[in-house]
């Protein structure tokens, strides 16, 4: 009586499979057609006859009546529409064959569960209560400390160009954006969040990085979950501790920017994916789809994860494929589950993003490519390992060494016990690394990576606990070496991440808030100047009006309106100098005062009597 009840289970599956199977397949097809027929009208309507006779005035008709559109409009209007051809072409094509790779895996997987070991959750130690409460309380306190410090140059110009805004759609849009520079700073989720505080708390430093802060913490508690699950507690309180001390973490969660934010998806994303290869479920599906859709919300690069765990899907369902091990590696529910996902997870970012693609397509070709950096992945480390830093001296270099060395062990014995985890992080190193150095983008910082640090960590913690489970061996010497390798090591760590958030932090702001406020100190009858193309973000701390020279003739007839002036210096931000600045502040340097905040010199001339 149990066997056929089995076999009626196995036999209702595998009907809902061909059901959903398909519909599914029937509907992509039909996608498929509509994005070739659209490329196919595309490609008949820019032909010169129907250009000009139909679709420009079709266009100006319905967005600009009355206008008469120049020859350079209409050939950039022809470009649009072979852009729009040709991606509408590549979409059919790509979509088509997703479909028939889909169709292909789903008739030959195995419909049962794949086999993988997971550790036993057990019950919370008094022990592990006490060590996540000082680690929680730690936290908060390390980044509390840095919450109040004025704003750098990337979030001046987020707040001032999308936060401080009328409404949400010049947040959501990009409407302010004046170049590709200022347009890359709206990490949209993040603006969003930062306007939503700023309209129920007030304008304040603080308040822009709440949303930060909150993310930042609620991702401990996102890796101790996630952690603790696959591999017990231990591990998960020491990777927890490593999150919460990190200076990476911590500079990014005082920081009015979307990095901590895709950090937080991409691993609540992750915990769901290997949680899907397990045991599958719709659930666990939709809050897959949904976590991958706001990483990439809050930052593009988010979408190197989702690549990472399609092209693992590919690997793991081949292997399977290979080996023929019936639910051994991938069962055709898993598949099913993440293969509806993937094509949700594009449309759904696609629209979350469809107010300001127009203005990244517009501004494409002004990117370019920039050049290979075979170093790369080193700087990644060192972000990873030490936290952001304009230089790095040998001394730190050979601990970042030591660290990726304690990873190597950590993913050797994940390897061991947790393969499938392992070949996952292997494939989420390799794709993002390749893929970003393959395209060289124009713009390319570390710090686009900091959705490796949760994995990065428990790879280190794994490979601390490794080493020190190792010094359990029956030799007193090999113990007390390994043991005391540990201790050296974890107080290396700990010394250098406190040194980072202590004394080196407060060095890598360009303190705009204090020299906005030496400024604003000044008699009101002083006219006020800011030296630099980017002189527009100190609006948000000088209350007082003031002149940004264009050339030295306005700065010469705005020297002559005050009996004394004061002038910022923020030449120096722009990559290249034009020279009437260099004159002005040539100018000033030898005949003002001067005093220095950090990177700003702020200059006060004033004309003899």
């Amino acid at each position: 009586m149990k066997a056929s009840v089995v076999d009626s289970a196995e036999t209702s599956t595998q009907v809902v499979s061909v059901w959903w199977h398909d519909r599914v397949f029937t509907t992509i097809i039909a996608v498929a057609a509509m994005a070739w027929g659209s490329a196919l009208c595309l490609s008949i309507i820019k032909q010169p006859f129907l250009l000009h006779k139909l679709a420009v005035p079709l266009a100006v008709s319905l967005y600009k009546p009355g206008l008469v559109p120049s020859p350079e409009g209409v050939e950039e209007f022809q470009r649009f529409l072979s852009m729009l051809a040709y991606t509408s072409g590549l979409v059919g094509g790509l979509t088509l064959s997703y479909a028939g790779v889909w169709r292909y895996l789903l008739r030959r997987l195995p419909t049962g569960a794949p086999s993988m070991q997971v550790s036993s959750t057990a019950s919370l130690s008094t022990l592990e209560c006490c060590c996540l409460t000082g680690i929680g309380a730690l936290a908060v306190i390390l980044r509390l400390h840095h919450i109040t410090r004025g704003l750098t140059l990337d979030e001046l110009v987020t707040t001032l160009r999308f936060v401080e805004v009328d409404s949400l759609w010049t947040t959501l849009s990009g409407v302010g954006a004046t170049s590709i520079d200022e347009l890359a700073n709206n990490h949209l989720a993040n603006s969003l969040l930062a306007y939503l505080s700023q309209q129920l708390l007030g304008r304040s430093d603080w308040v822009l990085r709440l949303p930060a802060l909150l993310l930042g913490l609620t991702s401990l508690y996102v890796l101790w979950a996630f952690t603790r699950r696959l591999a017990g507690p231990a591990l998960a309180v020491l990777a927890t501790a490593g999150l919460a001390f990190s200076p990476a973490h911590i500079f990014w969660s005082v920081t009015a920017r979307g990095y901590v934010g895709m950090l937080l998806f991409t691993l609540v994303s992750t915990s769901f994916y290997l949680q899907i290869l397990h045991r599958p479920s719709w659930r666990k599906g939709l809050l897959f789809t949904v976590s991958n859709v706001l990483a990439i919300f809050f930052h593009l690069f988010a979408a190197l994860v989702v690549v990472t765990q399609l092209l693992f899907l590919l690997y793991l369902a081949v292997r399977e494929l290979a080996t023929g091990r019936s639910g051994r590696i991938l069962s055709v529910d898993s598949c099913r589950i993440l293969y509806l996902a993937f094509p949700a997870i594009v449309g759904m970012s696609v629209a979350c993003y469809a107010l300001i693609a127009h203005q990244y397509f517009a501004r494409f070709r002004e990117l370019g490519h920039g050049s290979l950096d075979l170093f790369f992945p080193l700087k990644v480390l060192a972000l990873l390992s030490i936290g952001p830093a304009r230089s790095v001296s040998l001394g730190r270099w050979m601990l970042v060494g030591v660290m990726g060395a304690l990873c190597i062990i950590g993913w050797i014995a994940f390897r061991q016990r947790w393969a499938r985890f392992a070949g996952y992080l292997v494939c989420l190193a390799i794709s993002s690394f390749l893929i970003v150095m393959l395209a060289r983008p124009r713009f390319l910082e570390s710090r686009f990576f900091l959705y490796l640090l949760p994995f990065y960590l428990i790879l280190l913690g794994e490979g601390l606990l490794t080493v020190w489970q190792g010094a359990s061996a029956p030799e007193r010497v090999r113990r007390t070496v390994l043991q005391g390798c540990c201790l050296l090591v974890g107080g290396a760590m700990l010394g250098t991440w406190l040194v980072r958030v202590w004394v080196d932090f407060p060095r890598l702001r360009h303190s705009f808030r204090d020299a906005a406020w030496a400024m604003q100190a000044t008699p009101p009858e002083m006219g006020l100047c800011v030296i630099g193309v980017h002189g527009w973000i100190l609006r948000y701390y000088l209350k007082r009006d003031y002149f940004i020279p264009r050339n030295r003739e306005d700065f010469d007839q705005f020297v002559q309106r005050y009996p004394a002036i004061t002038c910022a210096d923020l030449s120096f931000i722009a990559a290249e100098v034009p020279a009437y600045n260099r004159d002005i502040v040539a100018f000033l340097s030898q005949h003002g005062a001067s005093s220095l905040h950090q990177e700003i010199v702020v200059y006060t001339f004033g004309k003899a009597p």
